[in-house]
């Protein structure tokens, strides 16, 4: 809702090189952090993060206003998978499920 539709390769970008320089700084930091303290920094690696996170978004969401009514688009449901994924289903091939051939509907 606040990016402009301008923008949207911009930010999409920006948000695929975040997400990966964290897959490549993550797991060297976990490694280096468990070789010192052991197998509990993973985890404490991890609350950090999302503790991180959590602070850097409630921080973003005060000083931010809300996007004014007129600018809000309504939510539009959209499946995660194609339509071909339902010809994977073991319950199409039932025999309820058989259209009727060509020649019958004559």
């Amino acid at each position: 809702d606040l990016v402009h539709r301008k923008r949207a390769v911009e930010v999409s970008s920006g948000l695929l090189l975040t997400f990966s320089v964290g897959a490549v700084v993550g797991p060297l930091a976990a490694a280096a952090l468990m070789q010192w303290g052991g197998a509990t920094m993973l985890f404490l690696l991890t609350a950090v993060a999302h503790g991180l996170i959590v602070l850097v978004m409630l921080v973003r969401a005060a000083q931010r206003p809300a996007l004014p009514t007129a600018r809000q688009e309504d939510y539009v449901a959209v499946p995660r998978t194609t339509p071909a994924v339902f010809e994977l289903d073991p319950r199409a091939a039932l025999p309820e499920a058989a259209t009727t051939p060509p020649e019958a509907a004559r």
